[in-house]
């Protein structure tokens, strides 16, 4: 039987359909991962060694990627035990991203903004022009990492798991951005223009 996604999803009681869909979800895009400290990866591909990245990337997504049904299981723990769940971690590729692992344009998301990328929303989004955004991103970004962790000392770790495995499947670590979860009167997670991460709608 089809998902309703017209519906809210009671994840608890969840089916078998219902729950494959969200361990197959990365986590982070039904809610916030919920994290105090990040740390984004930007990195590029080296279409010579897409063989190598694919491997990479699936030892990624199968070991370290945090499923939207772990995310609201270490939820669920947090609030029974206020202790802190294992790092969170999940993956984004740019339409140049899978273009370099050799992923043809047909099987890529449709969105014309995707297709695009983001230096051509420049001008809609009213943003500065290229050429004075900070070097590291005026580069063509192929795929970004991001860890999320209450704990420095883990983040160190599964920082350094995860940037041995992007060199060593020949990617080139462009630049790394440490960011601090914002939060507000409430102690809701909010995105950088004060809505509320996962749940409020920006528009």
């Amino acid at each position: 039987m089809p998902i309703d996604l017209t519906k809210p999803l009671a994840w608890t009681a969840a089916d078998n359909d219902q729950q494959r869909m969200l361990r197959a979800l990365q986590g982070n895009i039904l809610k916030g991962h919920g994290r105090a400290a990040t740390l984004n990866i930007f990195f590029k591909i080296d279409p010579l060694k897409k063989h190598d990245m694919r491997a990479a990337l699936r030892e990624l997504a199968n070991y370290f990627a945090t499923s939207a049904y772990k995310q609201l299981l270490d939820t669920e723990s947090f609030k029974a035990t206020g202790k802190s769940a294992d790092p969170f971690l999940s993956i984004f590729l740019s339409a140049k991203g899978y273009a370099a692992l050799g992923i043809s344009n047909a099987q890529t998301p449709a969105d014309p903004s995707f297709k695009a990328g983001a230096k051509a929303a420049a001008l809609s989004l009213a943003d500065p022009a290229v050429a004075a955004w900070e070097p590291p991103f005026q580069q063509e970004i192929d795929g970004m990492i991001l860890i999320a962790t209450d704990e420095i000392t883990e983040m160190r770790r599964k920082r350094d798991a995860v940037a041995t495995l992007l060199t060593k499947a020949g990617a080139t670590i462009l630049v790394e951005q440490a960011g601090k979860q914002m939060f507000n009167e409430v102690n809701d997670g909010i995105e950088h223009f004060g809505y509320v991460d996962g749940r409020s709608q920006p528009l």
